[in-house]
C-alpha cells in the first residue's frame, strides 16, 4: 500500500526527530560540559577604560571535534556575553555564561528517583537543575568559535560593569542550591492558532538577555537601533497542559514510568538498539510529561504531535528575570517564536 504524501512527510519528520534524539544520547559524553571550572567570581580587573559589551553566539557543542558546527543546521546555538577593553595588543576579554551547573544538559530533563514509602507512588522525584552565571578571564575558545554572532552591542564604564556584577549577577548567583533560577530546556507551546507559550524555558540565552536588560534599564545603556536578540528555543508542542495531581498515586506512577524510560534512554554507555527501543516507547506513550523546574510543577501534555520537538532561532524581547515581573503571563507570551527549522 502506498502512503499518501502527508503520511510520507510525517514518517520522514518522525525519522529525522528519532535520529537526532538518538544521536544526542549516543554522544552523551560529547554533551557534557564541566561548567565554570575557571570562574573568577563577580570581580574582573577592569581598568579605567570603557568596557565593550559583546553579544556572542556559537553553534552548540562545537567545541567537540566530532560535532563541529553542525548545530547551525538545526538552529542550535550557545549564547554568551563577552566584555572587552583596549585595542590591538592591549585588548583584553572576559567571557560570561549563564548555564546549567550539572554537566550534561540531558540530565536536566530527568529526575533522580528516591524510594519513599509515604509518597504517592512510593517514589520521590528529585531535581538538581541549578543555572548560574560564570565569569572567566579571556575570550573563551577563541574568536573563531563565536561564528554565529560577535557583535558589540553597547559600551559602559568600568564602574558600571563592576556595579552590574555586584548588584545583579552576584544576586542571581547567591541563591541557595536547588532554587531559582533553574535550567529549563523545554519550552512548551501551542502551534495553532497562535504560538502561545505554556511552559517557559530558561537556558543560556536568558542570562545574556537579563544582563543586557539590566544595563539598559539601570545604567541607561543604548543598544543599536537594529539590534534584535535571537537565540535557540527547544519547543515541545502541545494543545493543552494540565498540572499533575501529586496526591494521586496512580497519576504519579504513570508519570514516573515516563520519566524512567527517558532516564534509561539518556543513560551513558548504552547500545544504540536499546536507545531506539526507549525512543519508540517514549514516542508511543499516550501521555507525555514536563517538569517546570522554576515553578516546581509537573504538567501532563495533551496534543504533542509530529514534529514532537521543534528547534527555533527565536526572537526574545528585552526582559529581565521572570520573577522580577509582576505579570508572569505577559513575560511568557512576550517571547515571539520565529519559526525557522523543524526536525
Amino acid at each position: 500500500m502506498q502512503l499518501e504524501p502527508v503520511a510520507q512527510m510525517s514518517m520522514a519528520l518522525r525519522s529525522a526527530a528519532l535520529f537526532l534524539v538518538v544521536s544526542v544520547a549516543q554522544a552523551d559524553d560529547d554533551f557534557t560540559y564541566a561548567f565554570c571550572t575557571n570562574g573568577i567570581g563577580p570581580k574582573a580587573d577592569f581598568s579605567d577604560e570603557p568596557v565593550e559589551v559583546i553579544f556572542a553566539q556559537a553553534p552548540l557543542f562545537s567545541t567537540n571535534p566530532s560535532i563541529g558546527d553542525k548545530g547551525k543546521y538545526f538552529n542550535l546555538y550557545h549564547s554568551a556575553i563577552v566584555l572587552a577593553q583596549g585595542a590591538d595588543t592591549t585588548r583584553r576579554y572576559w567571557t560570561m555564561e549563564f548555564d546549567f551547573t550539572g554537566g550534561s544538559i540531558l540530565s536536566s530533563i530527568v529526575p533522580q528517583f528516591k524510594f519513599n514509602p509515604f509518597a504517592p507512588g512510593h517514589l520521590k522525584m528529585v531535581w538538581h537543575n541549578d543555572a548560574r552565571f560564570c565569569l572567566e578571564n579571556g575570550l573563551k575558545w577563541g574568536m573563531k568559535h563565536w561564528s554565529k554572532s560577535f557583535e558589540v552591542v553597547t559600551t559602559i564604564s568600568a564602574v558600571q560593569a563592576a556595579q552590574t556584577f555586584t548588584d545583579f549577577v552576584a544576586g542571581v548567583n547567591n541563591t541557595a542550591p536547588d532554587t531559582k533560577p533553574a535550567y529549563q530546556l523545554w519550552r512548551v507551546a501551542k502551534k495553532w492558532p497562535d504560538a502561545e507559550v505554556l511552559v517557559q524555558d530558561m537556558t543560556c540565552a536568558d542570562g545574556a538577555l537579563w544582563f543586557l536588560h539590566h544595563l539598559v534599564t539601570v545604567h541607561n545603556a543604548t543598544l543599536p537601533p537594529n539590534f534584535q536578540f535571537h537565540a535557540t528555543a527547544t519547543i515541545l508542542n502541545a494543545e493543552t497542559i494540565v498540572p499533575v495531581n501529586m496526591k494521586d498515586g496512580k497519576a504519579v506512577d504513570k508519570m514516573a514510568i515516563y520519566f524512567k524510560i527517558m532516564k534509561d534512554f539518556i543513560a551513558a554507555k548504552k547500545p544504540m538498539w536499546e536507545r531506539l527501543v526507549d525512543v519508540l516507547l517514549l514516542v508511543h506513550e499516550e501521555k507525555k510529561y514536563v517538569y517546570d523546574s522554576n515553578s516546581e510543577i509537573y504538567y501532563e501534555l495533551s496534543g504533542n504531535k509530529l514534529p514532537f520537538i521543534n528547534f527555533q532561532y527565536a526572537h526574545y524581547p528585552l526582559m529581565g528575570p521572570p520573577w522580577a515581573h509582576k505579570n508572569t503571563k505577559s513575560y511568557q507570551v512576550g517571547y515571539n517564536m520565529t519559526h525557522n527549522m523543524i526536525v
